[in-house]
């Protein structure tokens, strides 16, 4: 799981930085680890810890 959340990082960096759109990264509907909005990409939570 901590390689699929390195890989799902660099995207959401490569994502918000090739786009001006927003979006968010959630599970299930009940988690919420990233979203990108007017002020920019915001991590909330990795998806494993450390």
């Amino acid at each position: 799981m901590a390689e699929s959340w390195g890989d799902i990082h660099h995207l959401i960096v490569q994502l918000a930085a090739a786009t001006s759109a927003r979006f968010l990264l959630s599970f299930q509907y009940e988690s919420l680890y990233a979203y990108r909005d007017h002020e920019g990409l915001t991590l909330v939570q990795a998806m494993v810890l450390d």
